[in-house]
């Protein structure tokens, strides 16, 4: 039976002036060096894995996690430590800064893998230039943590659950105490404000990150409820176009567009969406995005899921006049965040209606990031991972 116990973390972390145990799995420890100008930190990750081990800064609030996101990743493999530079733009594997233009900021790097165990090491400025990385700076900092649960030393393979969200304070808010004495009732005005401002900051900080998971457990449950044959239920609709006005329009066209041109298809509810699959066949169509604001700016996308239809309709003997075509561009609204989110949690409800799924994964350049798009970037992203 003991064989089978958790190993325990070793006692490193005693080299760092700080130390937080985010989760039973997971440790960082820092010690901080100097002023906020030309001071350093030094930072140690530890997490109950043999795979790759990451750790991000969110910038001034809580966020999605992997939106606009600092991240230090890194593993040890035969020995041999690394820890990168990356940000992460999207709900993808996170980029390397010295890959695009951007500077490495980490140094001193070194780690090991004991029991079980990685331990990954490095200092950082705590000041940096860079719009790829955030200043370390006093008081709370939102962070985001995670390590790969399958021993995976590839940063490509996906966390999974094991990821979490928290408030550090790296720096600790300067004593201004002595204020007191010049100016105390103006200073206690000031302060109070302060104190108030703080505290609805951190109601609305912990209220974020409560929003984040409640919305992860949302969607993870609406599939499980799918699963189990639930009676399922929409938030949004499905907003659908049929498959001649789709071709016709030669273009990936946003929601709105087709909405103000009288081409969508607007099913309030899961039971009228039903009866249409009963008589039209839906096809739902699954692509990652080729630029960050456009799904498919060369038109690489467009021509190949209308050969698909085509394709299908010849291969499965079915009409395009009776036919409808699920995308996530022209059927989710793309100017009403909230309307939006309410479509995203139905996505599991569009998929399992729809008679066909077509993975769209030609290979392709992505217009910003210059890096190749295929089977191989669609798999790795959490959005088309949602869809499946």
């Amino acid at each position: 039976l003991e064989s089978l116990e958790e190993p325990e973390f070793d006692d490193k972390y005693t080299d760092y002036a700080n130390m937080r145990q985010l989760t039973a799995e997971y440790r960082v420890a820092w010690t901080v060096e100097g002023d906020a100008s030309d001071g350093i930190i030094s930072m140690m990750l530890q997490a109950r894995t043999t795979g790759w081990v990451g750790f991000g800064l969110m910038g001034e609030k809580v966020g999605h996690g992997m939106i606009n996101t600092d991240i230090w990743m890194g593993n040890v493999i035969d020995g041999v430590v690394a820890v990168h530079d990356t940000w992460s733009n999207s709900v993808a594997m996170p980029l390397k800064d010295i890959d695009f233009g951007h500077e490495e900021d980490l140094y001193d790097v070194s780690g090991y893998e004991e029991n079980g165990i990685t331990t990954l090491m490095f200092k950082r400025s705590l000041k940096v230039s860079d719009d790829w990385d955030y200043t370390i700076v006093e008081g709370d900092m939102p962070v985001v943590y995670s390590w790969s649960r399958q021993n995976k030393d590839a940063l490509s393979y996906y966390h999974g659950p094991t990821r979490g969200f928290d408030t550090l304070v790296f720096i600790e808010p300067t004593d201004l105490s002595w204020i007191w004495l010049i100016a105390l009732p103006i200073v206690g005005t000031v302060m109070l404000m302060i104190i108030l401002f703080c505290f609805v900051d951190r109601i609305r900080s912990r209220r974020l990150r409560q929003m984040a998971e409640q919305r992860f457990n949302e969607i993870r449950q609406q599939v499980n409820k799918h699963v189990d044959g639930a009676q399922p239920r929409m938030c949004f609709g499905m907003a659908l176009v049929t498959a001649f006005d789709f071709m016709e329009s030669g273009k990936l066209v946003s929601h709105e567009e087709l909405r103000n041109q009288g081409k969508i298809k607007m099913l309030d509810t899961h039971s009228q969406a039903k009866s249409l699959a009963k008589e039209f066949s839906i096809i739902f169509i699954s692509h990652q995005w080729l630029s960050w604001t456009k799904p498919d700016p060369e038109g690489v996308h467009f021509k190949c899921i209308v050969n698909a239809l085509r394709a299908l309709s010849k291969r499965f003997n079915f009409e395009l006049e009776k036919t409808y075509v699920w995308v996530d561009y022209c059927s989710i609204p793309q100017g009403n965040s909230l309307l939006q989110q309410l479509a995203i949690s139905d996505l599991s409800e569009y998929a399992a209606l729809a008679s066909y799924f077509v993975v769209v994964v030609p290979p392709a350049r992505h217009v910003d990031t210059h890096t190749i798009c295929n089977k191989e970037s669609y798999q790795a992203r959490g959005w088309c991972r949602l869809e499946q």
